[in-house]
């Protein structure tokens, strides 16, 4: 994990290097420029690093024995939309000795089965969505990536607490 920090972080100081050299910048260049490079190396690190977990797993058969995981198949894609972008990663899907199948990385990664989006970007649409309509939410937190109906789904999922009945 160690190598690809470092692999990453020289990658960003060579395009930050390169966005001072010989000219003059304004700040909100600067400020797209840097939040588009920061967000995207941030998926890159954890995506190596959902990676690596479940390679360490997938190798350590001792314990996968005692957890009672046996594998299923390898290579499945996950995507989660978070705030900073497209999370991609791979994962082994293990069956389970008590019964079920369950991806240990999911787990690791705090996602729910068949969750796309992240809580961040949930919690975005819901309060978004005070303000503006469930399309619109969608637009400015996603980019448009997110259905309508995905919005009102978080909505009733957040449960929002109900006021106190008046005296």
């Amino acid at each position: 994990m160690e190598r690809i920090i470092t692999e990453i972080t020289e990658k960003l100081k060579r395009e930050f290097c390169e966005f001072f050299s010989g000219k003059e910048t304004d700040v909100s260049s600067a400020e797209s420029f840097f939040s588009q490079r920061i967000a995207e190396a941030t998926m890159e690190l954890l995506q190596a690093y959902y990676e690596q977990q479940d390679e360490l797993l997938r190798k350590d058969k001792v314990g996968r024995k005692e957890a009672g995981l046996s594998i299923e198949r390898r290579g499945d894609k996950r995507e989660v939309l978070t705030l900073l972008g497209q999370l991609e990663y791979r994962r082994t899907y293990y069956k389970k000795a008590s019964g079920g199948y369950e991806y240990p990385v999911d787990q690791i990664a705090g996602m729910d089965a068949y969750e796309r989006i992240s809580e961040g970007v949930g919690l975005a649409l819901v309060e978004t969505s005070c303000k503006v309509s469930y399309e619109r939410a969608s637009k400015y937190i996603t980019g448009g990536q997110i259905s309508k109906q995905t919005v009102m789904n978080k909505i009733r999922a957040a449960n929002p607490r109900q006021k106190p009945a008046a005296p």
